[in-house]
């Protein structure tokens, strides 16, 4: 154990190529994401055969040495990568994604970030966030949890065994297990039922871990037949490679596919060299093997944040050659690092060989990227503070050409680029950030469903419900200007992908069927209200309607309870949104084109919603005609993005539909204004 074990680099070589080529050339290898499991396992493995002769050394864990020779190990190259990945964002990447970079790079310091991208995958509108420079820390911050939480089981264990006088080694053995057996079966279990966490989560990759573990406790295969060791080894390989070319997006994971992986790498590490040309640990001992294993670590810290300032940097998209240009330079900023940083910083006899300076030094490295990240995110704030202060008297003046003015007021080139586009104040232009959205009078009925009020509250001409999901939410600005303007007082209904008029159906895991189960409740109680609401005069529906499996005739029938007494009833047909999930910031920044960048043909999508209101006698509002003309989208129209992501409006353009929107509505309820 003490020696180095030259067939455990070539499973790190092995490991760190697959999460490459993967990320390089993703076709060619789909399922080259296992590579990061096979990690974990080597991870297990060795810590847990380095902890347990201690413990048969010593008795005990010594907690501040063994942490303080990984913070030697690990810390120098992930802050210096850190740091050069601020400086890319900084200079090289958009500033549309400069919150979201500056965000993940100080959560990757804290080695948090797995948890902030668990949080993001199940954020409705984060979850659509391009990858930021640092994304591959979130296995680094994995790994670290390991590190801290794997030492304190141990001890934890050996106290619990001193006081039954328990075998060490044995219950250690069991606690490890016991480890893997629970971890396992939350990873299974996550994955069918909440995918978008389970990648990420810390307590669902334990078990890979503590599968290396178990490693430790299990009887040497030394004097097994060479030939059966042999044939072993090749069924260990083909356990790594088949899933890497078999496996890709769409497989469940980790859960139970990971087993084939995470077995194939125990049982090669378990096996060790057979010494035998005919055994594939045969591979590992040639020299470049050798060499990609021992510079895996800063290969994996390097290569990611090159693939995504690469495209950015040079207008160009990855392709082949491309890929192996930044291979190159990977592997080069590899080599210098683990020369010049890892190995000094790990060796030295210097300070740094004592704790109070190694734990000085990771305070210090964390602090300064926090607060480096911390104070550019403040000036971002600051700055996008000044332009909404700018373009205030942009919004005030409806005679002018800022946002959708420019198409009321038949203003000459509204799709050009002008000064007042600013990608990076769009794409946190959020509804919920900016404007009314968070101080609307809100109040919660009997039945549990909140509204809030928007518009004229005091002695409105009209009442009216607003109902439907973000697609109508992002909406509220326009809403509330109107209902000022029309003297309406409108109660806004509004649930997150929910379209009110949603019906039970069956999803493939827990995570989706809770979600359409909420839908569907929700949706119920929205409906009763508004039947129930005497004052009620109109009914507004805005929905992202094409992604939604109700039918129209179905929407007509629960639609019918809500017209009584004669009610106006319209239905807003939804923004066209960006082709392909193309976040609207970051393709006009990238596109750097002078007029109307980023546009594309009009799609034609069903819209069981607008169906259902003109088979109930209702009203149809185009929205879509104000993003859409000649049968060409617009990303920029009046100076200002449309979208603060790929399909919701931008804060401040719903505000310049206000104008449109009230004579929209004017007109498809028959309702004038006090002032008419």
């Amino acid at each position: 154990m003490a020696s180095k074990r030259l067939d455990i680099q070539g499973l790190r070589a092995l490991a760190v190529l697959l999460v490459v080529i993967y990320h390089l050339w993703p076709s060619r290898v789909p399922g080259g994401f296992i590579g990061v499991d096979v990690f974990f396992v080597i991870s297990g493995y060795l810590i847990t055969a380095h902890l347990l002769r201690e413990v048969e050394n010593t008795g005990t864990v010594a907690l501040s040495q063994f942490w303080a020779r990984r913070i030697r190990r690990l810390l120098p190259a992930s802050l210096l990568v850190l740091l050069a990945s601020f400086g890319l964002a900084v200079a090289v990447m958009p500033g549309s994604v400069m919150p979201q970079n500056l965000s993940e790079i100080g959560a990757s310091a804290l080695y948090v970030l797995n948890w902030l991208l668990a949080v993001n995958a199940v954020d409705y509108l984060a979850a659509e966030n391009s990858p930021s420079l640092v994304q591959h820390f979130w296995s680094l911050s994995v790994e670290e949890q390991f590190y801290i939480a794997w030492p304190l089981l141990i001890l934890l264990v050996l106290l619990l065994a001193r006081k039954v006088r328990g075998n060490q080694r044995h219950a250690i053995g069991v606690g490890i297990a016991v480890v893997f057996v629970l971890s396992l079966a939350v990873s299974i279990w996550a994955t069918s039922e909440y995918p978008s966490i389970a990648y990420f989560a810390t307590p669902v990759r334990a078990w890979e871990f503590a599968a290396g573990g178990l490693l430790v406790f299990l009887p040497a295969l030394s004097r097994a037949p060479q030939p059966s060791r042999v044939v072993a080894s090749w069924f260990g390989l083909a356990a790594i490679l088949v899933p890497a070319f078999v496996f890709d997006a769409n497989t469940p994971f980790p859960g139970w596919t990971a087993l084939i992986p995470v077995i194939g790498t125990a049982l090669l590490i378990h096996i060790g060299d057979p010494d035998s040309n005919w055994a594939p640990q045969f591979l590992a001992r040639h020299g470049l093997v050798q060499f990609i294993g021992d510079n895996s670590y800063s290969i994996y810290l390097w290569h990611w944040p090159l693939i995504v300032a690469y495209p950015v940097a040079t207008g160009r998209l990855l392709g082949p050659r491309s890929g192996l240009v930044i291979l190159a330079a990977t592997i080069v900023l590899a080599v210098l690092t683990q020369r010049y940083v890892e190995t000094p910083l790990r060796r030295s006899a210097g300070p740094l060989r004592s704790r109070r300076p190694t734990y000085a030094f990771m305070a210090l490295g964390m602090v300064a990227i926090v607060a480096v990240t911390g104070g550019t995110s403040y000036a971002v704030a600051t700055a996008d503070e000044r332009y909404e202060s700018s373009i205030e008297a942009e919004l005030e003046n409806r005679e002018g050409c800022f946002g959708a003015y420019a198409l009321d007021n038949h203003c000459s080139d509204p799709f050009a680029v002008t000064g007042t586009v600013n990608p990076a104040y769009t794409s946190s232009d959020i509804y919920y950030k900016r404007g009314i959205s968070m101080n609307a009078p809100c109040t919660t009925s009997a039945e549990g469903v909140k509204h809030c009020e928007l518009g004229e509250m005091d002695d409105p001409a009209l009442t009216a419900a607003f109902v439907g999901d973000s697609h109508s939410h992002h909406l509220w600005e326009a809403m509330h200007l109107v209902g000022k303007e029309l003297g309406w007082r409108v109660l806004a209904y509004q649930s997150p992908g929910c379209s009110g008029f949603d019906v039970p159906r069956e999803e493939k895991n827990a995570e989706d069927q809770a979600r359409i189960d909420n839908c569907v409740e929700w949706g119920e109680k929205v409906r009763e209200e508004l039947a129930a609401n005497e004052a009620l005069e109109a009914l507004v529906f805005s929905n992202r309607a094409h992604t939604k499996k109700t039918d129209a005739a179905t929407a007509a029938d629960m639609l019918a309870p809500l017209l009584a007494g004669g009610r106006e009833v319209v239905a807003l047909t939804d923004v066209p949104g960006m082709p392909e999930r193309v976040r609207a910031p970051e393709c006009v920044e990238s596109e750097r084109s002078e007029y109307d960048p980023c546009s594309w043909e009009r799609p034609e999508r069903p819209n069981f919603l607008a169906d259902a209101v003109r088979a109930s006698g209702g009203d149809v509002v185009d929205l879509g005609s104000r993003l859409c003309t000649g049968g060409k989208c617009h990303a920029v129209i009046g100076g200002t993005i449309v979208y603060f992501d790929s399909n919701h409006l931008a804060t401040a353009f719903s505000r310049s539909l206000a104008p449109w929107l009230a004579h929209q509505l004017e007109d498809a309820t028959a309702v004038t204004s006090p002032e008419s």
